[in-house]
């Protein structure tokens, strides 16, 4: 169905039916979507109890229940008082924001600083690290305006110092920087890193020793899941960057432009596709505080199975670039264990003290050095 295609499916359907209960012959109509795909989700939906299905007259009409919200992430369910105290928030944060700036308050700003509010005045509003930081579980829509139903004194002179501190950045990534450097979370920090390397117009083969380096760091400091697939994943995707490496001189062509382009492409879209799917967990994660886990396990499922999915196939694409076959190569087989093998016995302060070894290497030696003792040390050579 292609990448997203379950997660924007999904989406419409549910999309239709906040309108108005519909049947699934009225949700083919107004959406477009094809009519064997809306039958089956609308199943799976009625399951979840996201859908309830009645009969209305002479037919079945599709209704979409309470527990499900369009305005949540995942279609989480808010109480009532949350929801208001949310709103209120997001009143005070837009007028505070724009007496004190006089611009648009955009979506990423807004929400750091309902995070950083939230965590000040230890509010009970579910919130947690996603994609792109901390966020609260209702995100901030500029084209909405919010009641205000009332906080008290101290939560205003939050919100105020809160705005007025995020107010000196003038670009929403610039708020994204100030968030990471107050949280210090390891985790984020490396995935900007990696980011940053990936989106170099000085990428190389060189890079791919860095790259290579900072995914130990990444997947060590990656939530950890009791589910096969997850772990399958970001432990193979340590294997495909040896790969790469091994193999860029066969296939990694960085004179052609159109081959080069080609090739640096799904490599991002490989990393942020398992990114998302890492950062779908360490949410859920910190969610974990405020809903059950089977609401959790309910309402994250499909947006998880979808990215699982979407890893496998940029995963995939990449994969049949390099010039080898996987399952008839022992080396591989080898390699392959070597690796998991290092990333299951490594401990923080044994992967700390690694690191700084690896910093010596790469700074007194280059990064060819750095490269064959990655090697060395995964059992590669």
């Amino acid at each position: 169905m292609g990448r997203g295609s379950t997660q924007i499916l999904i989406r419409n359907i549910l999309e239709s039916l906040a309108k108005a209960p519909k049947s699934s012959s009225e949700i083919v109509e107004e959406t477009g979507l094809d009519r064997t795909a809306i039958s089956r989700y609308l199943e799976i939906l009625k399951e979840s109890g996201f859908v309830i299905e009645e009969q209305q007259g002479t037919s079945k009409k599709f209704i979409l229940s309470s527990k499900y919200r369009l305005d949540t992430y995942f279609g989480l369910s808010l109480d009532p008082e949350t929801n208001k105290l949310i709103d209120s928030l997001y009143h005070l944060i837009q007028k505070s924001w724009k007496e004190t700036t006089g611009r648009k308050l955009l979506k990423t700003t807004a929400q750091k600083i309902m995070y950083q509010i939230i965590e000040t005045c230890n509010l009970k509003i579910p919130h947690g690290w996603y994609i792109y930081g901390g966020v609260c579980v209702k995100p901030f829509d500029y084209t909405k305006t919010y009641d205000f139903t009332g906080v008290s004194d101290h939560i205003v002179t939050c919100v105020n110092e809160t705005v007025v501190e995020y107010s000196k950045n003038n670009f929403e990534y610039e708020s994204k920087q100030l968030q990471y450097k107050k949280a210090g979370k390891e985790l984020y920090d490396v995935k900007e890193d990696i980011l940053k390397l990936l989106y170099s117009k000085n990428f190389s083969k060189n890079s791919m020793y860095v790259f290579q380096k900072l995914y130990r760091t990444f997947l060590f400091d990656s939530p950890k899941l009791n589910d096969k697939v997850y772990k399958e994943l970001i432990n193979e995707y340590d294997t495909l960057l040896i790969d790469i490496t091994r193999y860029w001189d066969d296939f990694v062509d960085e004179k052609n432009e159109r081959n080069f382009a080609e090739f640096k492409q799904k490599l991002v879209s490989s990393f942020e596709a398992l990114w998302k799917m890492v950062a779908m967990v360490n949410f859920k994660f910190d969610l974990s505080t405020f809903y059950l886990e089977n609401e959790l396990q309910e309402h994250f499922k499909f947006d998880m199975n979808q990215a699982k999915e979407d890893v496998i196939e940029i995963g995939s694409e990449l994969n049949e670039m390099i010039p080898f076959e996987e399952p008839n190569d022992p080396e591989y087989k080898k390699n392959k264990e070597a690796l998991q093998n290092l990333n299951k016995k490594t401990d923080p302060t044994e992967l700390k003290k690694q690191n700084e070894e690896l910093d010596k290497i790469e700074r007194e030696q280059g990064l060819e050095a750095l490269n064959e003792e990655l090697f060395k040390r995964a059992g590669l050579k």
